[in-house]
């Protein structure tokens, strides 16, 4: 059947489009690129590794310290042993002659002091010091008298306290040296104080040093610590104080004077059967004017019958020392707020009313610390008041009791400022009491105060 023009036109025109599509097509994988797709990775067979320690760090450069000379443990040995055999055998230039002489005089073996002087040891090694060779063998005197023969000399006789040697004290005095040198040094202080020394022979030295004039008060030159204070910190440890013990008793003896950083050091004390026997030693012995004032500054409320010992032997209570001021042992106390403290200094005869040149007093002191310490202020208040404090007395800063109560709002206080005959309606500036407590908004103060007779001040003529 024969095509009609219209249907051949439609079937050239799809012809062309179809090619044309085709011929795009193909343009485009002709210019598109082509790429190659990546190689695989290579197959890798894991191997577990081990990891490696860390390298150690290396220890710091010390510059300019050598190590500390020692001796062998062998070549030691046959010096305690007094081998000299064995000292030919093992002796190496590495061993340090001077610390083997001092080590054979203490062992107290004269052939290896011979052996080591033969061998070029210096005699006078460390001389002046606390380890000279001639104080490491002061029990020992064949050692002695061959390191005297040699050439050694005597240390000082502080030096020979501090060691704790008691035959070298004895040859020092022996030699007419006295036992007051004037140089500065204070041997009977040194002996009482050395950590060097064992109890007895410090108790001998001590007793040497005493027996050869020895000022018993000479101490240390910058704090004024006195032999007897330092004796009065001994008086406890495994022998129960016995030790310190006998020195204090020593040291009153000789006309020692009892400082008062003596008796605070008994207070010190560990509880036990020497504190109260310290006391008793001091107590009997010469006291420094005001040492008890100054010791019971420094007491506490646990303590409460060395006090009253204390106290019996009489209390400047305002103590003036030119150089602290004024010590006041009740007035300190209050401001501890140690209540057991102040009852017993008052019933040892402190006076309630103590008035101090500052403007402080024991009844002010309660009251200031009414914030921090509530319950004890109001207790301490109380007792004085008792014990008849003067209850309109200004504080320093000029208010009166009654006022500062009630500013703080304290009524227990209060009340027992008003039943001892506080002026309820004395006035600070242009405030009563009564004025100062609503100004703190103190309403059950301000109850009180006009429940017992306070009014508000009246207005000042000038006021607007």
């Amino acid at each position: 059947m024969p095509l009609t023009s219209r249907v051949r036109h439609r079937l050239q025109l799809g012809a062309a489009i179809f090619v044309s599509v085709g011929s795009v097509a193909l343009v485009a994988r002709i210019a598109k690129p082509r790429v190659r797709p990546p190689a695989p990775a290579p197959l890798v067979t894991y191997v577990p590794q081990t990891p490696l320690p860390p390298k150690p760090t290396p220890p710091p450069i010390a510059i300019g310290v050598s190590p500390a000379p020692s001796l062998s443990v062998a070549f030691d040995s046959a010096l305690r042993d007094g081998d000299t055999k064995a000292l030919d055998r093992l002796y190496t230039k590495s061993e340090p002659l001077g610390l083997a002489l001092k080590a054979a005089a203490g062992y107290g073996k004269r052939a290896s002091v011979e052996w080591v002087l033969e061998h070029g040891a210096d005699v006078h090694v460390s001389e002046g010091d606390v380890d000279a060779p001639l104080l490491a063998a002061d029990e020992h005197a064949d050692v002695v008298a061959l390191l005297l023969e040699r050439g050694a000399e005597e240390p000082d006789l502080s030096v020979a306290a501090i060691a704790g040697a008691p035959n070298a004290v004895t040859r020092i005095l022996a030699a007419k040296k006295t036992a007051n040198p004037g140089d500065g040094t204070t041997p009977l202080f040194d002996a009482v104080t050395s950590t060097l020394a064992t109890s007895e022979n410090r108790r001998v030295i001590v007793e040497k040093l005493l027996a050869a004039g020895a000022d018993p008060n000479a101490g240390e030159g910058g704090s004024g610590k006195t032999p007897l204070a330092a004796a009065v910190e001994l008086c406890t440890g495994e022998d129960d104080g016995a030790a310190g013990l006998a020195l204090v008793q020593m040291l009153v003896a000789k006309r020692a004077t009892v400082t008062g950083e003596a008796l605070w050091a008994a207070f010190e004390l560990d509880e036990g059967p020497a504190k109260g026997k310290a006391f008793d030693a001091l107590l009997a012995g010469k006291l420094e004017p005001g040492a008890t004032a100054v010791a019971l500054s420094h007491a506490t409320g646990d303590q409460v019958p060395f006090v009253k010992k204390v106290a019996s032997r009489g209390v400047v209570w305002n103590w003036q020392d030119g150089e602290s001021g004024t010590t006041a042992p009740l007035v300190d106390a209050v401001e501890r707020f140690d209540v057991p403290l102040v009852k017993a200094l008052l019933e040892s005869g402190a006076p309630a009313d103590l008035h101090l040149k500052d403007g402080r007093s024991a009844l002010g002191s309660a009251i200031d610390g009414y914030a921090s310490s509530s319950a004890e202020a109001e207790r301490i208040v109380e007792l004085l008041l008792a014990r008849g404090a003067n209850v309109n007395r200004r504080l320093p800063d000029g208010r009166p009791p009654l006022f500062a109560a009630a500013e703080a709002g304290n009524t227990r206080m209060l009340k027992a400022l008003l039943d001892a005959g506080a002026n309820v309606n004395e006035r600070v500036l242009d405030e009563t009491a009564l004025d100062a407590a609503e100004r703190s908004a103190n309403i059950q103060a301000a109850r009180i105060l006009d429940g017992r007779g306070g009014r508000r001040a009246p207005p000042r003529p000038d006021a607007e």
